[in-house]
This record gives structure tokens, C-alpha cells and sequence, in this order.
């Protein structure tokens, strides 16, 4: 059976990853997984759902192919933004993880040791991620720059007085993505490239940081 919206890679190493405060096996400057993962090409849609509510569902044929490591795994998923490394903590070496990768790319690892026991291999991912319960109250910054908040599109301004008026406790942004994307159905030429989205996401950062450290208010994030 052929899965064409899904690539499989699997990283093999021979040394020791870095070690990462929350553990995550994931380096958002070189794009690298540190354990054996499946990795999903995201179509535009799911990419406009993971900037707009931080979740993502899967095709049937990524389900599919999911399934054949993890037999129970459910459909839909809370990834992890690797610079919002808040969103790992208490996960270890022991766990499977779901990464948002690339503005295209979602990565799930597979785990040998779950994999070795029929037991954990059945209840593997078989449990809908939990809603993040400050996800209503953190600022979702993409690198469209087409910023979120509560699953509602808002601009600068509105982030603005979000921020005063304390409904804002954080952002997250996107891993440093050292490659362009884009989607086949774009128009010819509509390639984002990596010097545009570096460019994007730091204005927009170094806006909003400024605009609260200016009026005393502290924000959660992660870069």
C-alpha cells in the first residue's frame, strides 16, 4: 500500500544526542530527531490548523501508516513547538513524541521498548492529548506571522490589548527552520524561505517583548 502524503525516516545513531532541559530528542536549529521517527508531510490545511488552534488531525493514509506501529493510536494530536519547551516537561526518553518539525513536517517517534511489549504497544498514543489549558491564553505566532489567540486570528493591535488586559501569559513561536517549504497547490514562485520566516517571527517577537516589558507585563516563552 503506498502512502504518498507520509515519509518514513528513520536516524539511527551510534553516539549520544545532547542532552535537552525537558528531555525532548529534537534539535530546532539543525532540523534533527535524536530516535527513530515517522515523519508526516503536513498539507496546507493541516498547517493552518496547528498555527490557528496548536492541534492537528491526521489524513487517513499518515493514520493508517501510524497504526501499523501503534495499532490504537487516536487521530488527532497537541504537538509539540520545539521552542515551547514547556509543553514537554515530565516526558523522558521512555515516552513517544509528536513534533512539529518544519512548517510541513510532523515527526512521531518510535519507540523499540514500546514497541516490545504487545501491552504498551496497545495502549501507545491511544489516549487523545488533554487540551494545553493555557493554549487559550498563549499566543500562537507562525511563521506566516498570521498570529492566533483562543483559535481566532488577531493582529498586532489586538495583541496589544490582550496583553494589557492580562489575556495573554504567552507565545509560541516555530523551531528556526533552516529550509524554504511550500505546497504543490500554491502559486508558482510562493515559496516561503527561510530568510523571510526568520525575518517574520523576530519583528513580530521583538515587537510584542517590548510593548510588554514596557508595560511591566511578563511573558512565557521559549526560542
Amino acid at each position: 500500500m503506498s502512502f504518498p502524503a507520509a515519509i518514513v525516516t528513520f536516524f539511527l545513531l551510534s553516539t549520544s544526542p545532547p542532552l535537552f532541559g525537558d528531555g525532548m530528542p529534537f534539535n530546532e536549529k539543525t532540523q534533527e530527531v535524536y530516535k527513530d521517527s515517522i515523519r508526516f508531510r503536513l498539507s496546507k490545511e493541516q498547517f493552518a490548523q496547528i498555527v490557528k488552534t496548536g492541534r492537528i488531525n491526521l489524513s487517513e493514509p499518515q493514520h493508517a501508516l501510524l497504526k501499523r506501529f501503534y495499532p490504537n493510536a487516536v487521530r488527532e494530536f497537541s504537538p509539540i513547538w520545539p521552542t515551547y519547551n514547556d509543553n514537554c516537561e515530565g516526558l523522558t526518553d521512555e515516552d513517544i513524541y509528536v513534533l512539529w518539525t518544519r512548517p510541513d513536517e510532523l515527526a512521531v517517534t518510535v519507540n523499540s521498548e514500546v514497541l516490545s511489549s504487545a501491552e504498551l504497544t496497545g495502549n501507545a498514543l491511544a489516549d487523545k492529548a488533554e487540551k494545553d489549558p493555557n493554549i487559550d491564553s498563549t499566543l500562537l505566532i507562525p511563521p506566516t506571522g498570521a498570529m492566533h489567540l483562543a483559535g481566532e486570528a488577531i493582529s498586532l493591535e489586538g495583541v496589544f490589548k490582550a496583553i494589557d488586559n492580562g489575556k495573554i501569559i504567552g507565545f509560541k513561536i516555530p523551531p528556526q527552520y533552516s529550509k524554504g517549504f511550500y505546497w504543490p497547490e500554491d502559486q508558482e514562485g510562493a515559496i516561503h524561505s527561510p530568510e523571510t520566516l526568520a525575518k517574520r517571527v523576530s519583528q513580530l517577537v521583538t515587537t510584542i517583548t517590548q510593548y510588554a516589558k514596557a508595560n511591566r507585563k511578563e511573558l512565557n516563552y521559549s526560542m
